[in-house]
């Protein structure tokens, strides 16, 4: 962001208080923390700054504030476009268990004396990337070791 960008988002904040505006030194301190960002994260930052802060007093360090501000931004945009490119399982996939969409229940028969117990393994149709250090597994292969037994 240049620094009449910068200049201009500060008078929108100070205007949303009613604070007069700082000195130059001031806004030029404030522009070397938070002046780095980028003119679109800055309408969001500006605007979650005003939404959440209840009053504005001299002792406010809005370089620090706008600054905080963007590495939270910058976590949602990340966390968005994470949510926006992870595989969605297959609709309809055979191997999965119904109503759990890219898993596939499991009842395990333990060796001796620990009983029976329910494993989910991640479907071959579950791409999403949270889950890769997952092997994926279909019910055929599954159905080749006799001391598992797939659950509708």
């Amino acid at each position: 962001m240049t620094r009449p960008e910068f200049d201009a988002a500060v008078r929108k904040i100070c205007a949303a208080f009613v604070f007069p505006e700082p000195e130059d030194a001031t806004l030029q301190a404030w522009h070397q923390v938070a002046g780095h960002m980028p003119l679109p994260a800055s309408a969001w930052v500006v605007n979650e700054f005003i939404r959440r802060t209840a009053r504005m007093t001299r002792g406010t360090n809005l370089g620090y504030e706008l600054n905080a501000l963007y590495e939270e931004y910058k976590k949602e945009q990340q966390a968005e476009r994470f949510r926006a490119t992870s595989g969605k399982p297959q609709e309809g996939c055979p191997d999965c268990t119904r109503g759990l969409p890219g898993w596939i229940r499991v009842l395990v028969h333990a060796h001796g004396s620990e009983g029976e117990y329910i494993q989910l393994f991640r479907c071959a149709c579950n791409t999403d990337p949270r889950f890769q250090r997952f092997a994926a597994w279909t019910r055929d292969r599954i159905s080749n070791f006799p001391h598992m037994e797939v659950l509708p």
